[in-house]
């Protein structure tokens, strides 16, 4: 406890040390800060059908063979003007594209909810200040903004974090970024 005193100073006015809010309240954290949770799909069972449809028909070719079936059925059902073909010899096929495209983006998006679930069911090592500081496994969509984190020898980190102390006598730590900017070379 005396490396937390130390690290975090009295929060007095004459302090030379900084304020860390470390476990913050619920009402705080439910009102500033949002969780950890990470969401890389597009859909959901409610939106899949009008947002997939919205994304279909943002290609100029679909709706130009919308446009085409519509008048068509016009043409067909209506004395305004003859059509030589029948409405489904479009209105077919462009059922089919959307049909196979909206399945495979249905597809793409079962992928990414089953890979947010793994990401954020991943465990990591957290203090509890209540328990004199034992160290407890947490899922990463369970941390919250001021839990401290215990980060091993090459873990990958599951938040934000500021590094508060390493075991590196110099106090240096390296840290492979890799997964966000694609670079290998560590950074200290």
């Amino acid at each position: 406890m005396d490396f937390l005193k130390k690290l975090c100073g009295d929060g007095g006015p004459s302090s030379p040390h900084r304020r860390v809010l470390l476990q913050p309240s619920e009402q705080e954290l439910n009102t500033q800060f949002p969780d950890n949770a990470v969401y890389t799909y597009k859909y959901n069972v409610a939106t899949f059908i009008p947002r997939s449809l919205f994304e279909q028909f943002r290609r100029l070719a679909n709706v130009y063979f919308l446009v085409i079936s519509l008048l068509m059925v016009i043409g067909t059902f209506t004395s305004l003007f003859d059509s030589p073909l029948t409405p489904y010899s479009t209105l077919l096929p462009l059922m089919m594209v959307l049909a196979i495209t909206m399945a495979k983006e249905g597809f793409e998006d079962v992928k990414r909810h089953n890979a947010d679930n793994e990401v954020n069911n991943r465990e990591v090592k957290a203090l509890v200040f209540n328990d004199g500081g034992a160290t407890v496994m947490k899922k990463w969509i369970d941390l919250r903004v001021g839990d401290m984190l215990v980060i091993e020898d090459r873990q990958e980190i599951a938040a934000d974090v500021v590094v508060l102390a390493t075991s590196d006598e110099t106090g240096t730590c390296y840290v492979e970024t890799s997964n966000i900017d694609g670079e290998t070379n560590l950074k200290s």
